[in-house]
Formats: C-alpha cells, sequence, structure tokens
C-alpha cells in the first residue's frame, strides 16, 4: 500500500524552472553569453552550478559561476511572487492528497531554504513531513541519495513511496533509488519521460484514488 508521495519541487509543484531559467538567461547575458532556448531542457533536474560548468565551463570561470549561483537566489528571495508559479493543479493536488492521509515529501535539486520559499509562496509547506535538498546530498540527481535519504527519514519501505518527477533526470533519480515513478509532462515529453512508471498530463490526474494503484 502507498503510504508518501515524494515530489519533486521544480518543474512538479512550481514552475520555477521556467522562471529561473529565464533570470539565468538575463545574467549570461550580463557577461556576454547567451543562453539558448534549446538549453532549457538541458537545465531542467539539474543544479544550476552543475549546469553551468558543464555547458559554460570553457566561458566561465569558477568564481563567475558562483556569483551568478548567488545573485540568482537573491533575486528570487527579494521577489518570491514573481519566480515562485504555481504548476497547474500542485496546490489543489497536494490539498488533496494530504486530506487523504498520504505523508507528503520533498525530494529536491534546490536547497532547504529555497525549497521552503517556494511552499511558504504557495501556502503548502504545512503538508509536508519531509524535505530533503542539495544540502543534506553529496550526489545530486540522477544518482539516487536525495530520494534514498527522503525514504530513509520517512522509515518507510520503498515499495511504500512513490516520486513525482518532471524530468529524465529525476526520474532516473527515483528509478534507481527503487521506487515507482509518476512523470507528469509540464517540462518534458511523454517519449522523454518513458522510463516512469505511470505518465500524467497534469497534477489533476494524480488523485488519492489514483494514488492507491500505482505498482512499481
Amino acid at each position: 500500500m502507498i503510504k508518501a508521495i515524494i515530489f519533486d519541487l521544480d518543474g512538479v509543484i512550481a514552475d520555477t524552472e521556467r522562471t529561473k531559467f529565464d533570470l539565468l538567461k538575463i545574467l549570461l547575458k550580463q557577461r556576454g553569453i547567451i543562453l539558448a532556448e534549446a538549453d532549457y531542457k538541458k537545465s531542467v533536474g539539474i543544479k544550476i552550478v552543475i549546469f553551468l560548468k558543464k555547458y559554460f565551463g570553457n566561458e566561465l570561470t569558477d568564481a563567475e559561476i558562483n556569483n551568478i549561483f548567488f545573485e540568482r537566489k537573491e533575486e528570487l528571495h527579494r521577489n518570491p511572487a514573481k519566480y515562485v508559479i504555481e504548476q497547474p493543479y500542485a496546490v489543489d493536488c497536494c490539498k488533496k492528497l494530504f486530506e487523504a492521509g498520504f505523508i507528503l515529501a520533498i525530494a529536491s535539486a534546490s536547497d532547504e531554504k529555497d525549497v521552503k520559499l517556494v511552499l511558504s509562496q504557495l501556502n503548502i509547506l504545512q503538508f509536508f513531513k519531509t524535505i530533503i535538498s542539495s544540502d543534506s546530498v553529496e550526489n545530486y540527481k540522477p544518482h539516487p541519495e536525495t530520494y534514498l535519504k527522503c525514504v530513509e527519514k520517512l522509515q518507510l519501505p520503498t515499495q511504500e513511496c512513490i516520486a513525482i518527477e518532471d524530468s529524465p533526470t529525476g526520474v532516473k533519480s527515483a528509478i534507481a533509488a527503487g521506487l515507482a515513478c509518476v512523470a507528469v509532462t509540464y517540462t518534458h515529453s511523454k517519449d522523454e519521460l518513458n522510463e516512469a512508471n505511470e505518465i500524467i498530463d497534469s497534477l489533476d490526474q494524480l488523485t488519492p484514488e489514483f494514488a492507491r494503484e500505482i505498482k512499481d
């Protein structure tokens, strides 16, 4: 029986993947670097410092990458209403699952301060029992550590938990941790998410009844 639902944050609950990407475009342009729209999906589900080092490491020093990271974070925290946009049905979905008795958790590549900012801005922080963020792990998604630590903290077997993801990187992480994974097509197509156990078009499909029927 499924008892816990572990959500990725960016791209699943909030459309912060897009707003953070647009802000990153501005910060890179200030440094003479053009971030192409084609790079958007490459950035989804990956910690920004890793993304910048991988694709712009020859153009930016480590110090510049760290500066971009902190500038983006400062802007997010100055103007959360501008950057924290609910994904369709996310708040209602979390509320219904919580009221139905599911334990909710977050497994995110963002740091804990950002996770709590987003959940607080959407007024759903109170629904989540556990948060595992980038502060909590040494290995980021697609490594399974984020999900393994979340399950450990929940003190539940993996077969009683499901993961909700929006990116191939996140799906790989959840599957590698031994979790059944539901992918939502907010940022990637069904073809790109085909490793997931189930694929849905939006979170209105993630009802308590649907969650109870998930099989790994």
